[in-house]
């Protein structure tokens, strides 16, 4: 709910700004990219400013780069990209089959020729889709939720399923209100499974910057796609299908040789770790998050398709009732989760027994021999 609120700050701002002087692009699909691209800057700036340190982030476990990681995580990368792209396909074509339509809730951001004759427009799409939203996204749910999640005593493996859930749930207002019921699904499905892979690269790497590179290269495809969709032409798509294909085959051979390569290694610390934490916990507090997130994430839903219907297309009007609503929203969460918390009645004992209940009764005499 922060991020979602960080981001309508920063739109906010542009919008109130262009009142004053104007700084939008004139065309709608333009503007939306810049409007988002602002708000994931502002938001970048205030998870490092503001955010990391709040919830005591700065000094979480670390790594630096190495050749034989960075070689292990793209190869396993590729496999595991490979996977997701398939199982998209999969899904599309089964929704297909049972006349579900899938209609992409990201066509406010595809650029026609008519964009594409300007190539600084392209670049705006790009900073937007490749590097802001991975950037953003990433320090938002790996490299915060993620050690938030362990500080707060819950296992890796459960931190990144409860992450990957968020990372989900936070596209569902997007697909259900721009997109169709299909791509909801395939979406939300797709969004869990690749968060699930992102989330143990994190964990196996503890460097944001991979997944980061991972998410930019995913955004970039998709994005790429959409536009040779929309300008219609044949050659270029079989073109881009050749060199996907070639990318996915290659991809497949390292990302085995990279997958022989790490179990060959002994586990990770992260694996033990995981195995030692008890889990009888881990159904009802998951049941619990469900609950209440789909619930708040339907109110966000209706909520956002209320407001636009009532005060577009004043963009003022819109992002700021979005600004309050997100910050009543906020306030009601954090009251959810406040009045649900539990906490297991375990008995703490010291692992030095204690030997005196007062120094004062303490007598001193001779050792025995």
């Amino acid at each position: 709910m922060i991020g979602i609120l960080v981001l309508s700050i920063g739109a906010l701002s542009l919008v109130v700004l262009h009142y004053f002087v104007p700084v939008l692009i004139p065309d709608q699909i333009m503007a939306n990219v810049q409007i988002n691209l602002v708000g994931q800057i502002i938001g970048i700036i205030i998870i490092f400013v503001v955010l990391i340190p709040l919830f005591k982030l700065k000094q979480v476990e670390t790594q630096t780069p190495t050749i034989s990681r960075t070689i292990k995580v793209l190869g396993i990368a590729c496999l595991a990209l490979t996977a997701s792209m398939g199982l998209a396909l999969a899904l599309f074509f089964l929704l297909t089959a049972f006349g579900i339509p899938v209609d992409s809730s990201y066509t406010g951001f595809i650029l026609g020729p008519e964009h594409l004759s300007n190539p600084w427009n392209l670049v705006l799409l790009f900073a937007f889709a490749v590097f802001g939203a991975a950037i953003y996204e990433e320090l938002l749910f790996r490299r915060m939720l993620i050690p938030a999640l362990e500080l707060r005593g819950m296992a890796p493996t459960a931190a990144v399923i409860a992450s990957s859930l968020g990372f989900s749930l936070i596209h569902v207002p997007n697909d259900l209100i721009n997109g169709g019921f299909g791509f909801f699904v395939t979406h939300f499905i797709t969004t869990f499974s690749t968060g699930l892979f992102l989330g143990f690269v994190y964990v196996f790497t503890r460097n944001v910057l991979y997944p980061m590179i991972i998410h930019g290269f995913i955004n970039g495809i998709a994005f790429i796609e959409l536009i040779l969709i929309s300008l219609d032409d044949f050659n270029l798509l079989l073109i881009y299908a050749g060199i996907l294909m070639f990318l996915i085959l290659v991809g497949i051979i390292v990302g085995v040789l990279a997958l022989v390569w790490y179990f060959r290694d002994p586990p990770p610390r992260w694996v033990e770790i995981s195995r030692i934490k008890s889990r009888i916990a881990l159904l009802p507090g998951f049941i619990g998050y469900l609950i209440i997130a789909s619930g708040l994430i339907t109110l966000q839903v209706l909520t956002e398709l209320g407001l636009t219907l009532v005060f577009f297309p004043n963009l003022m009007a819109v992002y700021g009732a979005m600004v309050v609503f997100y910050i009543i929203y906020l306030v009601v969460s954090l009251f959810i989760i406040s009045i649900t918390r539990y906490e297991t009645q375990v008995e703490v004992k010291s692992q030095t027994p204690q030997l005196f209940e007062d120094t004062d009764d303490v007598i001193l005499e001779p050792r025995p021999e």
